[in-house]
């Protein structure tokens, strides 16, 4: 290119730019308040780039991963809720999957297990993810059964979980619900349903606080899932035979089908109510 061409076509290509900053009153401290590693953590948790458009299962990780930071101490609970009194939530699961949604991921006989939903103290009471599965977690992801689970948290009763309960199986599409009292000294919710028939793999809705910034229990919150390999038997598919994995792995997202890519599996709603 002609070098006397060069400095026309760059002034002539920045000058939008400046104008656009100088019009809406953009000063350089803007540019610091854009997090620099959003975009590589975006393509890292949803494989995707800048062209594609998020599917609903990664906007409902990106809704997961921008709740607001919370505090496992319950001395910052403030406003009217210093009293330690209970405060009831129903706790409704909509399971989205169908051969409709999720055409050649929806098997014969596709059901959702019993949702077990538990309150509790702290972040990541009773399962992690990079961590191995319990008994209780095992026996909901292969086999869709809760007992175990239960006396699990029955056990935990003083030891940070406060209440529990286990609703119905799912024949999904379809839901089910229950009723589980918090208080401000137990303000996380947590709870789980296995995706059936499967080799372990589990839906999840884990640490969700209902108290806002400013010490008050919210209202309602709507919650989408996530879909996790809970690392105790083998499968690519649903229709694989139940081979135990060893060594037992962690508790993983899933990744033998593209969970992340397709449609939801479901969502919670999570409101408060007056318990008669």
């Amino acid at each position: 290119m002609n070098k006397n061409i060069v400095l026309p076509v760059l002034i002539a290509l920045l000058l939008p730019v400046f104008i656009f900053f100088y019009t809406e009153k953009v000063g350089i401290n803007f540019i610091e308040t854009v997090p620099s590693t959003f975009l590589s953590q975006f393509q890292k948790i949803f494989k995707t780039n800048e062209t594609n458009t998020p599917t609903e299962t990664a906007q409902a990780l990106e809704f997961l991963n921008t709740l607001p930071a919370v505090t496992d101490n319950p001395e910052t609970v403030t406003g009217n809720q210093e009293n330690n009194v209970d405060v009831y939530y129903k706790v409704v699961y909509t399971s989205e999957w169908s051969e409709g949604t999720h055409s050649g991921y929806f098997p014969e006989n596709a059901h959702m297990s019993p949702i077990v939903v538990w309150s509790h103290a702290s972040q990541r009471e009773m399962f992690r993810l990079d961590e191995k599965a319990s008994p209780g977690i095992e026996k909901m992801a292969e086999l869709g059964g809760t007992i175990t689970l239960e006396e699990e948290l029955s056990g935990q009763r003083n030891n940070g979980v406060y209440d529990y309960k286990t609703g119905k199986r799912i024949d999904s599409p379809g839901e089910s619900e229950v009723v589980v009292s918090v208080n401000p000294r137990h303000p996380f919710l947590t709870a789980v349903s296995a995706l059936a028939p499967s080799p372990d793999w589990f839906i999840a809705m884990q640490d969700i606080s209902l108290i806002d910034v400013d010490g008050e229990f919210i209202t309602e919150i709507i919650v989408p899932v996530v879909v996790l390999d809970a690392g105790t038997e083998n499968g690519l598919d649903f229709s694989s035979k139940n081979e135990e994995t060893n060594p037992r792995e962690d508790i993983a997202n899933l990744t033998d089908i593209p969970a992340n890519t397709l449609p939801r599996f479901g969502y919670f709603t999570i409101t408060q109510v007056i318990k008669n």
